[in-house]
């Protein structure tokens, strides 16, 4: 393929991710594949375009603001660490198929809720509101906000989950005599986990989260 021919192809999958049109990801697929076999940098183009727009598509659907409704005693999987900030817990969950940030006051429960790991399964009461003037929860694919009033036991995440997080407490446990500092530089390298560090070590001070569409209440 030519250097002109690759930059089409490029141009043809971004055009494809703007686009995020609705099309079947297998006609993609096919035509992508038919390409490569074919060695036509024209249809790799198309096919690209189709691929594209139907992976932007799934990527963004599913992203229309959730009706007001009550959710009572609900196993949700946490798809982020919980953060605490300015006494709030909050962390993206998954409840019927659906993202969500979900809030909830400091406190004893909070306590618990906020030393789960991500993959885990706690118990949640609450209600679900929108949330507007957050682009940036849009793009991590969250739909809404689950205002949480009771938090129940965490339950046990996936087998491969509860490996990870077993060895990511492990980690965290045998670093505690190093001090809290190095404990969390620590875990924050291998993991990626920056909440228990100081602004002055991640570079940056967490945003603080404005409010609901609706009054907490």
């Amino acid at each position: 393929m030519s250097d002109r021919a690759a930059v089409v192809v490029a141009l043809a999958v971004a055009v494809g991710a703007w686009w995020a049109a609705p099309v079947p990801r297998p006609i993609g697929v096919v035509a992508v594949a038919a390409a490569l076999v074919a060695r036509r940098p024209a249809l790799l183009a198309v096919g690209g375009l189709l691929l594209a727009a139907g992976l932007a598509h799934a990527a963004w659907a599913g992203l229309e603001p959730p009706p007001p409704a009550s959710v009572t005693a609900r196993a949700v999987t946490l798809v982020t660490d919980p953060e605490v900030d300015g006494g709030e817990v909050t962390a993206v969950i998954r409840l019927d198929g659906r993202r969500l940030e979900a809030q909830a006051d400091d406190g004893p429960d909070a306590t618990i809720f906020a030393e789960a790991l991500a993959g885990e399964r706690p118990v949640l009461s609450g209600r679900i509101v929108p949330v507007t003037g957050r682009p940036d929860l849009a793009v991590r694919h969250v739909a809404g906000r689950l205002v949480v009033d009771v938090i129940g036991p965490v339950g046990a995440a996936d087998p491969v989950s509860t490996v990870a997080n077993h060895l990511r407490r492990a980690v965290a446990r045998g670093a505690q005599p190093l001090g809290e500092d190095a404990t969390a530089l620590l875990t924050g390298i291998l993991f990626g986990d920056d909440r228990a560090q100081p602004p002055a070590t991640t570079g940056h001070s967490r945003r603080r989260r404005p409010t609901t569409s609706e009054p907490r209440g």
